[in-house]
């Protein structure tokens, strides 16, 4: 642990200590977690949903192209 020099504040990046310039040492087990509100939580999920659906649609147009020009190339008997 190094000394911030503009505070005199030392971190224990790993750990859970942090001691302020006066000395006293503080636990900081918690992080900020963000809850979602039910609201907020069913436009994510819709939002999600949707994203899904869109990237599936375009692999399915995909995947038809794909078997087409396979078909073509089997018709003109070229490998």
């Amino acid at each position: 642990m190094e000394p911030c020099k503009a505070t005199n504040e030392t971190i224990n990046v790993g750990g859970t200590d942090v001691q302020t310039a006066s000395g006293s040492k503080t636990d900081v087990t918690q992080k900020r977690v963000v809850k979602l509100t039910a609201k907020a939580l069913a436009e994510k999920l819709d939002k999600l949903q949707t994203d899904r659906k869109a990237k599936l649609n375009k692999a399915n147009v995909i995947r038809k192209s794909i078997r087409n020009y396979m078909v073509k190339n089997e018709n003109t008997g070229r490998e």
